[in-house]
C-alpha cells in the first residue's frame, strides 16, 4: 500500500490536518479491511472500485465515488476487495463546521452521502474532482479553491473550543475536563455544549480517543513492554483501565492484539 500525505493551503491549515492518497496494485489479503479511527470528518474521493465503510454497529455504506465520515467513538472499516485508489481530506477535529451546515453531532459515527450535506453543489464538486483533475496536485489545486471560498463566505470560529482542541491534543488526551474548562474560564456545560455543535463528540470521548492513539502508537515501537507503566504514562488509571480502554477500541486485549496482528498496518493512520 503506498500511503502519502499533502499539506493544504495556509488558509486552512487549522481546519484541515491533511490530504491522503492511498494507492494499492493489488487486492487485500483479507477482506476485513483496515480500521479508521477519526475524531474530525474524512472526505473520501473514491478513483477505482467501489469500497465499504462498515460503522461500529456493522452498517455497511458502499462508497462510489465520494463519501464522507463522521466523528467517530469507536472505530469503523474501510474495505475493498479490489485495489485502491483513493484521495481524502482529513479535518481535524471540529475543522469541518465552518463547511458543512448539518451539526456535527448529528454525523457522529455515520456515513453520509455528499449529497445529504451539500446537495446538488456537492454532487457538482465530486464530479469535477472525478472528471476533471487527472492528477493528485490538480484535486489539491481545486480543493484548496473551493474550500477557500466556501471558508471566506462562511468562517464561523470559536477560540475557545480551538484552545480547548489543542489542549487535548497537547496532552494526548490526558487532561480532565474539569481542569481544561478551569483554564479556558467557561463552565463544563458549556464547553460540552459547543463540542456538540462544532465537534460533534464530547471533549471526553476526544479525551479518550486521543489517549488510545498515543498508546497504540508507543506499543507499536516497544521491545519490552510493562503493561502497567504503559498504563500510568499513557493517563489510564492502571493497568485494568488500559486493557478495557484497548478491548473498547480493537477488541481484544493489547497483548492479544500485537501477538496476532500481520505485518500490515490494521489502523489507517491519517488522524493518528
Amino acid at each position: 500500500m503506498l500511503y502519502r500525505e499533502h499539506r493544504p493551503a495556509p488558509c486552512l491549515k487549522p481546519y484541515i490536518r491533511c490530504y491522503w492518497t492511498i494507492e494499492t496494485k493489488t487486492p487485500p489479503v483479507t477482506n476485513s479491511g483496515q480500521r479508521l479511527l477519526a475524531e474530525g470528518l474524512e472526505f473520501t474521493f473514491n478513483l477505482a472500485a467501489p469500497i465499504e465503510f462498515v460503522n461500529g454497529d456493522g452498517f455497511v455504506r458502499t462508497m462510489l465515488e465520494a463519501g464522507i465520515t463522521g466523528p467517530m467513538t469507536r472505530p469503523m472499516r474501510l474495505r475493498s476487495t479490489a485495489p485502491m485508489n483513493l484521495f481524502g481530506i482529513c479535518f481535524r477535529p471540529g475543522g469541518g463546521h465552518p463547511f458543512f451546515k448539518t451539526p456535527a453531532n448529528e454525523l457522529v459515527d455515520q456515513c453520509p452521502d455528499v449529497g445529504d450535506l451539500w446537495g446538488a453543489e456537492g454532487r457538482r464538486f465530486v464530479e469535477r474532482i472525478q472528471n476533471d483533475c487527472r492528477t493528485t496536485k490538480s484535486r489539491i489545486e481545486t480543493i484548496n479553491i473551493y474550500l477557500s471560498n466556501l471558508l471566506e463566505k462562511n468562517s464561523r470560529d470559536d477560540t475557545a473550543i480551538s484552545r480547548a482542541i489543542e489542549a487535548i491534543e497537547h496532552a494526548k488526551g490526558r487532561i480532565t475536563i474539569d481542569q481544561l474548562a478551569r483554564c479556558l474560564g467557561i463552565s463544563y456545560r458549556h464547553l460540552e455544549r459547543k463540542f456538540k455543535e462544532r465537534v460533534g463528540i464530547t471533549p471526553k470521548q476526544l479525551c479518550r480517543n486521543m489517549r488510545f492513539k498515543h498508546v497504540y502508537k508507543n506499543i507499536e515501537t516497544l521491545l519490552h513492554i510493562n503493561w502497567a507503566d504503559v498504563a500510568l504514562s499513557s493517563g489510564y488509571y492502571d493497568q485494568a483501565h488500559l486493557i478495557n480502554e484497548f478491548k473498547y477500541f480493537t477488541g481484544t486485549s493489547p497483548a492479544e492484539y500485537f501477538e496476532t496482528s500481520s505485518y500490515d498496518p490494521d489502523f489507517f493512520t491519517a488522524n493518528f
